[in-house]
């Protein structure tokens, strides 16, 4: 890993529009924003559903190549994943996390911030 590690996280009723999952300094607090020249790496997530229904974490909106998940979880289901090539953002985009109907639902994030190509 080269970069600035970083943990990101999200509770709450997501919607099909997406929210933001918020950056913060790894184990700490500070939030973190993507600057315009760098990359958010992506090496572990976990995804949750209070509610259940389809889920979508994306980089920035569901455009194709930017899904990280897209599954049907049921209620009070999650999943987690690890990637041992992690999954690098478009430069200067955070991830978003889509539901429908107002689901009720969490993610947490692990990786870093780079300015490496």
């Amino acid at each position: 890993m080269t970069g600035y590690p970083v943990h990101g996280e999200l509770a709450g009723v997501t919607a099909t529009t997406g929210v933001a999952v918020i950056l913060y300094t790894s184990g700490g607090v500070v939030v973190r924003a993507i600057g315009t020249n760098e990359f958010l790496v992506v090496t572990d997530f976990s995804i949750f559903s209070e509610t259940g229904g389809n889920l979508f974490l994306c980089a920035d909106s569901k455009a194709a190549g930017r899904y990280l998940f897209n599954a049907v979880l049921d209620a009070k289901g999650g999943e987690s994943r690890h990637y041992s090539t992690p999954y690098r953002c478009p430069r200067g985009f955070g991830l978003k996390l889509f539901g429908v109907n107002s689901n009720v639902d969490s993610v947490m994030v692990q990786g870093y911030i780079t300015t490496g190509g």
